[in-house]
């Protein structure tokens, strides 16, 4: 038995050391099993779009909310608001100058049934692949949300993206919880 050949399996662990992410970064969802790109950019674009319209609104409001057109399966609720300064102690918002800004937004997912498994995902001209092999690993950093049914799905494709150099931030979400951010967030953690 001692002169026989053992059945050896390699496990690839990567130090538990994370940073801040301060660069670009590129979402994906991973829900029911499935991976699905979310273009933030496209929204952001929209909302720089919307910045006078929604300028004009807030010197007489605290708060103003919109919602993106769909880009692909989503669609994106964000929220702009003033900044209060030491004269908006009353109620009213003081008139005059403002400062004012993005405070958090939420991804709403209008199809339920979206993205590509991890066998379509990792194929060589999957919508995922297309995306994350053109990307430069010291500039963009891949971040997943992640949802308790798809943690075999994220580790799957965190460990491709580990294999080419890449940073991966995973994001767990409760099964209810929404793709959101906000002001009082916290940065997502590379590693």
């Amino acid at each position: 038995i001692e002169s026989a050949p053992t059945n050896k399996k390699q496990l690839k662990y990567h130090a538990p050391v994370s940073r801040a992410v301060r660069n670009e970064e590129l979402f994906f969802e991973c829900k029911a099993g499935r991976v699905t790109f979310i273009d933030l950019p496209s929204f952001m674009q929209e909302y720089k779009t919307t910045v006078d319209a929604v300028s004009i609104e807030l010197r007489s409001k605290w708060r103003v909310e919109r919602v993106t057109a769909p880009v692909g399966p989503y669609r994106l609720r964000y929220v702009v608001e003033r900044e209060k300064s030491v004269l908006d102690a009353g109620g009213a918002p003081a008139s005059g100058s403002f400062r004012y800004g993005l405070s958090a937004w939420e991804v709403e997912p209008i199809t339920p049934d979206r993205g590509e498994t991890g066998p379509q995902a990792l194929a060589a001209k999957s919508q995922f692949r297309q995306l994350t092999d053109a990307l430069d690993s010291r500039l963009t950093v891949v971040t997943f949300w992640v949802y308790p049914d798809s943690f075999e799905l994220f580790r799957e494709l965190r460990d491709h993206l580990y294999e080419r150099g890449h940073d991966v931030a995973g994001r767990p979400l409760t099964p209810d919880a929404p793709i959101a951010a906000s002001k009082h967030g916290t940065a997502s953690r590379g590693q």
